[in-house]
Parts: structure tokens; C-alpha cells; sequence
């Protein structure tokens, strides 16, 4: 990734539905609920399962120095009508 990509600040994308925006710790509760779900962990290879307390804070606390190193971006998915964490993306920068 470029410098100059890696000096901006964290996007914010918008649909007419979605909000793509950087995760908060805020986001703590709703992504072990829905993290911890075993049909989810089942779909994926990095899911912890059962995912315990703390998991989700610590994933988060990480995603801005993922975001600056060039690594990857994770973006929470919101439902803009409710204001609603649905789920997430994240996109793997391949070096």
C-alpha cells in the first residue's frame, strides 16, 4: 500500500441502506453476540468458537494499526434506518 494511502484516516462508507465505518469499542457486546453464534464461527476460519469475553475488544483495538500498517481494513456494517451493527467486512491487503 502506497504512503499516501496509509496517511488518511479510517473511511466512512454510505449507501442509501448501510454505514461502512470503523468498529468502536461500543461495538464490543453486539459483535460477541454475534460472533459467538456457532453457525457463524462454522462459516469462517478465524472465529474463535465459543468466543469469550474480551475477544471482541481486543479484535477491535487492533483494527487501526491493521488499517495504518496497510494490512487490512475492517469495516462495521450498520443499518442505517435503526442504527444497528448487522456485521462486518474486512479486506486483506495482499502485499
Amino acid at each position: 500500500m502506497n504512503s499516501a494511502i496509509k496517511e488518511q484516516q479510517f473511511p466512512i462508507l454510505e449507501t442509501e441502506r448501510l454505514i461502512l465505518r470503523p468498529f468502536t469499542l461500543a461495538d464490543a457486546k453486539d459483535v460477541q453476540q454475534m460472533a459467538g453464534s456457532q453457525k457463524i464461527a462454522e462459516t469462517t476460519v478465524v472465529i474463535p468458537h465459543p468466543y469469550l469475553d474480551g475477544v471482541a475488544e481486543d479484535w477491535i483495538s487492533k483494527h487501526q494499526d491493521w488499517f495504518r500498517s496497510g494490512d487490512s481494513v475492517d469495516f462495521a456494517i450498520e443499518l442505517k434506518s435503526f442504527k444497528k451493527l448487522i456485521g462486518n467486512i474486512s479486506l486483506m491487503i495482499n502485499k
